[in-house]
């Protein structure tokens, strides 16, 4: 599968022997509760989506004046960056 994206056998070699976190989709293993909320200016709540890759925070903007939604993702690495780049 990785073939088409490297050009090189070592940069493929190098990519086959990386050791990253096991993804495995499935039955979520616990279920995340929202509690009902009072005051929706202090709302701020954070949990995973798909751990350790994105989480989700749910947050008051007082500039809007309402909730945002946004997905976080960890900051790449330089040499992440280089290979999203050739991908």
């Amino acid at each position: 599968m990785f073939e088409k994206f490297f050009s090189k056998s070592k940069t493929l070699a190098k990519a086959k022997k990386s050791i990253y976190p096991r993804v495995v989709l499935g039955r979520p293993r616990h279920l995340i509760v929202i509690h009902p909320i009072k005051d929706i200016t202090k709302v701020d709540i954070k949990y995973p989506l798909i751990d350790p890759f994105a989480h989700a925070e749910i947050k008051w903007v007082p500039e809007n004046k309402g909730l945002i939604y946004k997905v976080v993702e960890p900051h790449l690495s330089d040499r992440e960056e280089k290979l999203l780049k050739k991908i």
